[in-house]
């Protein structure tokens, strides 16, 4: 099986057991007995996008943009990025993660944020949980663009507050890099 289907399904796999028993994901926000909760309406990975698409370029910002339906039910706690294919590893520098309301950066809509790097994965923990409604956008800086031209895939996953969080597979950012000089956004 193809890693970008192996991807997708194996992390979409929850919805299906859910009707498959029964569940609902009508209404409110669910949450299970045991304290699982999971979005009724799952935040969308609208955008993606880079700031230089040339290979080997130091310091590029990722950008990601997630809206956050009104009727999502519970608030979107943390992101996790996955890269699942390209033929080189992206590394982020932990400390310069970036948060904001919208998607124009404004220093005034700045939100705190935490990454951390956990078994190949980035996983982005905000201070305060956005609220149902909002668009964030996040920037990721890369302490180098892959030497190798490619496309580079980065699987973004979604996590709702609470103590049990479901995890949502939103989607794959899609970064090509090439080689030579370039500074046009994708």
């Amino acid at each position: 099986m193809h890693p970008l289907l192996y991807h997708l399904v194996k992390r979409s796999l929850w919805p299906s057991l859910l009707l498959l028993f029964g569940l609902s994901l009508a209404g409110y926000a669910v949450e299970l007995s045991s304290g699982v909760t999971f979005f009724d309406r799952p935040p969308v990975l609208d955008r993606s996008q880079i700031s230089n698409r040339s290979a080997d370029v130091p310091n590029a910002i990722y950008q990601f943009t997630i809206e956050t339906p009104g009727n999502a039910g519970e608030g979107l706690q943390k992101l996790e990025f996955e890269q699942v294919e390209g033929a080189e590893t992206i590394r982020f520098f932990p400390n310069r993660a970036k948060a904001f309301f919208g998607r124009k950066d404004r220093s005034k809509d700045t939100i705190p944020v935490q990454l951390t790097e956990a078994d190949n994965r980035w996983v982005l923990t905000f201070e305060t949980p956005v609220e149902p409604g909002k668009t964030v956008t996040i920037t990721l800086q890369a302490r180098r663009n892959p030497s190798v031209a490619g496309t580079y895939f980065i699987g973004v996953t979604a996590f709702p507050v609470g103590e049990h969080p479901q995890r949502q597979f939103l989607g794959f950012g899609r970064f090509r890099i090439q080689e030579g000089r370039s500074n046009d956004d994708q």
